[in-house]
């Protein structure tokens, strides 16, 4: 599977690239998450619930951040398996241009492959909710920067022709105001650390 997009948002790079590397920013805003970890710099443990086509799927895997060149972009190794399901690994650049002081062009190519139930569904349904799943991110990042609650669907519906059904979990926490030296910033918000619980079941 590959996949490659762009998506222009209202706020600053390095403000854009600070989001993509807080941990509690992805949980938030990765659709279907259950918990994010940080085992060592650049490397995390994530579980992620979610549906493609018929399949229902929890993955958990491996998420590590290579090639950082702050804040213009870096490259990310995943590793996932979801059981029966099958599994998913790949990678993806993502790369940050400034546009102007507060916009920001983001841009990413993701290459990867999936086997399993998941590799008997079929190409096209398996790309569409992959590309559903990855503005749906963007959405909750958009709406994360801007202070507003986001939506944690769990587990996240997702296929190639059908829209997400939308969950009954509650809304995140906006981000605080300041960040953790205090330095306030009007429409650049921050999240800060919050801890998971580690699921026993799996």
């Amino acid at each position: 599977m590959e996949m490659n997009q762009e998506r222009e948002l209202a706020f600053d790079r390095q403000t854009v690239w600070d989001a993509l590397n807080d941990p509690e920013a992805l949980r938030v805003c990765i659709p279907g998450c259950q918990g994010l970890e940080m085992l060592e710099t650049d490397r995390y443990e994530a579980v992620v619930q979610t549906k493609i086509g018929p399949v229902k799927a929890r993955f958990r895997g491996h998420v590590s951040i290579e090639d950082a060149d702050p804040p213009q972009g870096y490259r990310l190794r995943f590793e996932g398996q979801g059981g029966a399901a099958g599994f998913a690994k790949g990678g993806a650049s993502v790369r940050l241009e400034e546009m102007n002081p507060e916009g920001t062009r983001l841009a990413y190519d993701v290459e990867a492959t999936v086997g399993g139930k998941l590799a008997q569904v079929g190409s096209r349904i398996v790309n569409g909710a992959a590309r559903k799943l990855a503005d749906e991110f963007f959405d909750n990042l958009e709406a994360y920067l801007r202070g507003e609650p986001v939506g944690e669907p769990a587990p996240a519906e997702a296929s190639g022709s059908s829209a997400a059904g939308s969950g009954d979990a509650p809304a995140a926490e906006p981000p605080a105001s300041a960040d953790d030296t205090g330095e306030a910033s009007a429409g650049k918000k921050k999240g800060g650390w919050r801890f998971w619980r580690r699921d026993s079941s799996g």
